[in-house]
């Protein structure tokens, strides 16, 4: 569940979050063979120690009761969508259509892996930290 949280944390270098902390990323995704720019804002709170390698090793001390907000946009050359979220768990809303689909976050070496419907057909996309 704390994934996504790590995933950033360990990105930025941060080394604990006691208190609130507003984080900004960027991810280049491949989005059907299109390249799309990810970016977010996370709102982390609670009390999570987190501890990173060079190698992209997660190792978590702590950790009860911390919760990460997320919002932000993905945009490819054909699509813009909007997102929020709550952990590894965010809503998506295409704007040109109103629809939407929910998003999991995957942790990845240098990057996260969305899935998209994750409780149905689940289709992955790769995006890289820009």
């Amino acid at each position: 569940m704390r994934r996504f949280i790590l995933i950033f944390s360990i990105i930025l270098g941060f080394g604990s979050a006691a208190t609130a902390q507003v984080t900004q990323v960027r991810y280049v995704c491949d989005i059907e063979g299109q390249q799309g720019l990810l970016r977010a804002t996370l709102e982390t709170i609670g009390g999570t120690g987190i501890v990173g390698s060079v190698n992209g090793d997660i190792s978590v001390i702590g950790g009860q009761g911390s919760n990460t907000w997320v919002t932000g946009d993905l945009q490819t050359p054909t699509a813009y969508y909007t997102f929020s979220g709550e952990n590894q768990f965010a809503d998506f809303t295409d704007t040109a259509s109103g629809a939407r689909f929910r998003v999991e976050w995957v942790p990845q070496p240098g990057g996260l892996i969305i899935v998209v419907n994750p409780f149905g057909q689940a289709v992955r996309y790769y995006c890289q930290q820009s």
